[in-house]
């Protein structure tokens, strides 16, 4: 990634400079007043962003059963379409806007399920988890790592250290294999 460093930076300036261009042929278009002629336009890219924010939190609540359901490709790229909203810009907004229809969604639906996994991949690696195939159990606990995991041969009952009764709440739990 530091090898893109570069190049991302320099992508982000021409996109900066295209969506600054783009800004002034919109507001020399619309041109709602002599003396306040980006106002109208700058009005526009305000409420986009508004629409994109309650549009990120909306998909952002649906990502994770979506996630869970193993079909998060559509639930991504229509997240992606409302981050690009909120960014100001005409260009990025209709890009945004575009990301939102179903067909867009499933078109790149698998791109970015595949992109999506390898990041979670990446993601739960670093945290010091194992994903299903590459071992199992997380490290200070936790053996099975998630509901489905492989536990490498431990019980939840072995995996607790002694005392096998613990106190909670004035109550004694039996955690003993039985």
């Amino acid at each position: 990634m530091k090898k893109l460093g570069c190049l991302f930076f320099i992508v982000i300036l021409a996109v900066l400079a295209v969506e600054g261009w783009v800004l002034t042929l919109v507001a020399d278009w619309w041109r709602p007043g002599a003396d306040s002629e980006y106002f109208g336009a700058i009005l526009v890219l305000i409420g986009l962003s508004i629409f994109g924010v309650t549009l990120v939190r909306k998909k952002a609540a649906s990502i994770m059963p979506s996630v869970m359901a193993g079909d998060f490709g559509g639930a991504a790229v229509g997240l992606l379409g409302g981050i690009l909203i909120i960014i100001p810009g005409f260009i990025t907004g209709a890009i945004g806007l575009l990301a939102q229809l179903p067909p867009v969604q499933k078109m790149f639906a698998k791109t970015a399920g595949t992109i999506m996994g390898a990041v979670i991949r990446q993601m739960v690696g670093r945290m010091g988890g194992q994903m299903p195939g590459m071992g199992a159990g997380m490290p200070g606990g936790f053996p099975g790592g998630f509901p489905g995991m492989p536990t490498g041969g431990l019980t939840p009952d072995e995996s607790i250290p002694k005392p096998h009764k613990k106190v909670k709440g004035g109550r004694t739990f039996d955690v003993r294999k039985e």
